[in-house]
């Protein structure tokens, strides 16, 4: 009798077990709800319904731990919930990289290198840029442009410097019209006339040229840390240019683009005409004749500073062409 009891106690139980919560046999016991059936809350977010559905916020919020908490499992639906609850925000292409922009680092040191280029082009104006050729003949390259600040150069540029203007085809024929003129106006009469005449004042000049070159624009420059190049105002009145024009053979940059007694010029130019005792007559190497060349050849230094200066204006306002 009593195991026929338990038996009717047992039957009697199988409905009661079929109306239990589903909930109970979750393979994720503590699973939110919102993962499970989209629109709905979960026990404990049923509390603060009026807050959740007051602020869309909350709901991404939660979705978005849904998803951290119960993987792909909850992905859809969340992402399904947050389509409802939330207006679709546009998304930026992300298929076309943007253009890196400048970093202001490197933008303030480049201004810093050279403050007449910006954003890689020049700013220097046509009357203040100095050409590589003056009329398309003459050699320029020891002329920097009005604002700009090259690193000083090296050995070896310096004497390559040296050796284009040195034997640059525009020096030969300057130094061939020189010594024609030195030959008609009979400069030196120990040298003779004609043909010879010529040829004697041509080598001779030649020598004196490249002696020059050599110490005022390598030789001294180097061992003193001398930049030698002429650096051009650009603008500002007449007689300031003309004046910093006429002073750069005395004034020159120092490696660290200070001011500086310009020695290579000074006593290079005196070296050269020392080295010209060697190949001149005799008549012609007393110190009257040697402190008369060498006034010669720092003037001409000067007098081609200023035409370097004022080319540029010259060109663009008179000539109405590109310097």
């Amino acid at each position: 009798m009593r195991h026929i009891w338990w038996l009717c106690l047992m039957l009697c139980s199988i409905p009661a077990l079929g109306q239990s919560d589903s909930s109970q046999c979750s393979p994720l016991p503590d699973a939110p709800t919102a993962a499970l059936q989209p629109g709905s809350t979960t026990a404990g977010s049923a509390a603060n319904a009026p807050a959740a559905q007051g602020n869309s916020t909350l709901q991404g919020t939660q979705a978005q731990v849904d998803v951290a908490e119960w993987g792909d499992f909850a992905t859809a639906s969340a992402s399904q919930q947050s389509t409802n609850s939330t207006p679709t925000m546009p998304q930026a292409d992300t298929t076309k990289p943007a253009d890196k922009p400048l970093a202001k680092s490197d933008a303030s040191s480049s201004s810093a290198a050279n403050p007449t280029v910006q954003d890689g082009i020049s700013h220097v104006a046509p009357n203040e840029q100095q050409p590589r050729r003056i009329l398309g003949f003459m050699p320029n390259y020891r002329a920097v442009s009005a604002g700009e600040i090259p690193p000083p150069p090296s050995a070896r540029q310096a004497f390559q410097l040296a050796t284009i203007n040195s034997f640059d085809y525009s020096a030969i024929v300057f130094g061939a019209l020189t010594s024609i003129l030195a030959e008609g106006t009979n400069t030196h009469p120990d040298l003779g006339k004609g043909v010879s005449g010529f040829w004697a004042y041509n080598w001779r000049g030649f020598l004196d040229k490249t002696d020059g070159n050599y110490m005022v624009v390598f030789a001294l420059p180097t061992l003193l840390h001398e930049d030698v190049r002429y650096y051009a105002m650009g603008h500002g009145g007449f007689k300031r240019r003309e004046f910093h024009a006429a002073s750069s053979v005395l004034i020159a940059k120092n490696y660290h683009g200070q001011n500086t007694f310009s020695g290579a010029e000074v006593f290079g130019r005196a070296i050269a005409q020392g080295l010209s005792q060697f190949y001149y007559p005799d008549h012609d190497n007393t110190m009257g004749a040697l402190f008369a060349r060498y006034g010669y050849s720092v003037g001409r230094d000067a007098i081609t500073a200023s035409f370097r200066e004022f080319w540029p204006d010259i060109a663009v306002h008179v000539l109405h062409r590109h310097p």
